[in-house]
């Protein structure tokens, strides 16, 4: 027997025991006629993004230097490898998983400082093998799902970039939360199979240890699934259901267990969000929300820089950005107009926004590592909305299997060919010209790398640093160096702290701000332990009488006391 769900209007089939829904996701056998140019066009236009993004991958891989930051989920993998394992990113009360996974890739191919972001890139890969595996099940047409996530992949420029950069947790949190939806979608398909609801728990509990960022992904996974709790026409329905869902519930505690452990033993410390360690004059969540539609949301489309410029002339700029904003509103309607399953992933985009500026983190939006959680989501609508447009062109909303028409298709491919030529021409214009691509590979680390075995010959072992300095040169001389932070400078390592701060001697490293030295260290190359120069630091050391001897390694300097001076005898906090 057939039924019409109440939720999206697609046909249901019952056989009394169980229910099976022959939605959108079904690719079925129909297709329209039209001919083989425009799909060309469509898999030319993928191939290329996929290309396109995946050489820029490559060279963030071979030419952004490894920072602190990254350094620290290296130092946590090999931690974890000597059996000490903490829950989270260290110095903070949320971030897991993924220096679970660094360790795994050093316990197979060798403890090497290069290429650190490897698994950071592999884990965006396997991403958009999800983005696309979603589509698949929300298109028909395999050309329009195969533009969805060529578009996620390439675009905007903030994908590449964050992409290979190891920031410890986000690369595991876009893969689960692509995969939350991936599940729920599978769910209202009709799989209600224990296994999947449990793994629908695990994924998302998973995601909450990895970061909260998995909300993004709650949002629709769980709209979906209450639409297919709402489409469920057997009967009794709610015996099987409760059940489904006490197994996600329980697949959910065991997959944010780690996080559970660690909260139940700091008093629940993740949840407080005065962790977070903000500027002063940072802005409250009204003016967070300005600062995502000023910057944030040009970024998304490629068309501002990281330093806020715009990529054309402002009025150009804002005329391309108004045009695809347009875009994506239609886009938007479309979804909302159509199955539930469409309306579930365009709500969470429109609530997208909204969500993000919850966290006070998000002041900070240059690289668009906050605002990237969305590129998959918005890239679904625009081709769903194509989608839905081209049902009811042709008077076939119920007809969910058939091909995308030319016009779609040749509107899709023209639109995810226009966001990659942008991406493209922001990283030309703000990171290195396409002209010189191929200028340069090679270990980005390599000039900080030659000039350690000197510091480590002359004696060098604990001391202080600056903080884009301290963990850095921890993790490149594969612990030879015991540096760590002083003053203000966020401390991610407190027993290494420790371990220094109760040294007999600990050496004062400061770097000579040449250009080499400005690009190894994230531009803070002036700046010494605590905030220091290293003119005041030994002007201080001469007037307590002080002596000290300097040991010079290129654009390294570190200079020995005689005996330990702690950074609070110089009154760093």
């Amino acid at each position: 027997m057939t039924k019409v769900d109440a939720i999206g209007g697609e046909p249901v089939v019952t056989d009394g025991t169980a229910v099976t829904q022959v939605s959108e996701f079904s690719r079925g056998t129909h297709r329209s006629r039209r001919s083989n140019a425009p799909a060309t066009l469509a898999w030319v236009v993928t191939a290329v993004a996929v290309v396109l993004g995946t050489f820029m991958r490559a060279w963030y891989l071979f030419h952004r230097p490894t920072t602190s930051d990254e350094s620290i989920a290296g130092l946590m993998a090999n931690q974890i490898l000597h059996g000490h394992f903490s829950a989270f990113y260290w110095g903070q009360s949320y971030g897991g998983i993924e220096p679970y996974l660094v360790a795994l890739r050093l316990a197979l191919f060798g403890n090497s400082n290069f290429l650190l972001a490897l698994v950071a890139t592999l884990l965006s890969g396997v991403s958009g093998i999800v983005t696309w595996r979603i589509a698949r099940h929300l298109v028909a047409d395999p050309a329009l799902a195969a533009l969805a996530a060529a578009a996620a992949w390439v675009a905007p420029q903030s994908v590449p970039f964050n992409a290979t950069y190891e920031y410890g947790f986000r690369g595991v949190t876009l893969l689960l939360g692509l995969l939350l939806v991936l599940l729920a979608l599978r769910i209202l398909d009709g799989d209600r199979r224990p296994a999947i609801m449990a793994a629908l728990g695990l994924t998302a509990g998973a995601g909450w240890w990895s970061s909260p960022e998995i909300v993004y992904f709650v949002v629709p996974a769980a709209l979906i699934v209450i639409g297919a709790i709402v489409a469920d026409r057997t009967t009794p329905r709610w015996p099987t259901w409760i059940r489904g869902l006490i197994i996600a519930a329980a697949g959910a505690v065991a997959g944010a267990f780690p996080w559970l452990w660690a909260n139940l033993q700091s008093g629940f410390a993740s949840l407080n969000s005065s962790s977070f360690i903000l500027p002063v004059g940072a802005p409250h969540y009204v003016g967070r929300l300005r600062l995502f539609f000023h910057y944030s949301l040009p970024i998304l489309f490629s068309l501002r820089g990281q330093s806020g410029a715009w990529l054309f002339a402002r009025a150009f700029s804002v005329a391309i950005l108004g045009g695809l904003v347009i875009i994506l509103c239609v886009a938007g309607v479309l979804c909302l107009l159509g199955p539930w399953s469409y309306r579930a992933i365009a709500i969470s985009v429109l609530l997208f926004p909204f969500l993000l500026v919850v966290s006070p983190a998000t002041w900070f939006w240059a690289d668009g590592r906050y605002a990237g959680y969305v590129v998959p989501l918005v890239a679904l609508v625009f081709v769903m909305g194509v989608a839905e447009a081209d049902r009811r062109w042709r008077g076939r909303r119920q007809d969910t299997g058939v091909a995308a028409g030319a016009l779609g298709l040749v509107a899709t491919a023209g639109l995810v060919a226009v966001l990659t030529l942008l991406s493209v021409a922001n990283f030309d214009h703000f990171t290195s010209p396409v002209s010189g691509y191929l200028a340069d590979w090679g270990n980005p680390d390599g000039p900080t790398v030659r000039i350690l075995p000197r510091l480590e010959s002359d004696g060098v072992r604990n001391g202080y640093a600056d903080y884009w300095t301290a963990y850095r040169l921890d993790y490149l001389s594969a612990g030879k160096l015991r540096l760590t932070v002083a003053g203000l400078d966020p401390d991610r390592w407190a027993t290494l702290n420790h371990e220094v701060t109760g040294a007999p001697s600990a050496a004062w490293v400061f770097v000579v701000p040449t250009p080499t030295a400005q690009s190894q260290f994230s531009g803070t190359a002036t700046l010494g332990p605590g905030g220091l120069s290293e003119s005041t630091f030994l002007g201080d050391l001469q007037r307590r009488h002080i002596g000290y001897r300097i040991i010079s390694s290129g654009f390294i300097r570190a200079v020995v006391p005689d005996h330990a001076v702690r950074p609070a005898q110089l009154g760093l906090a």
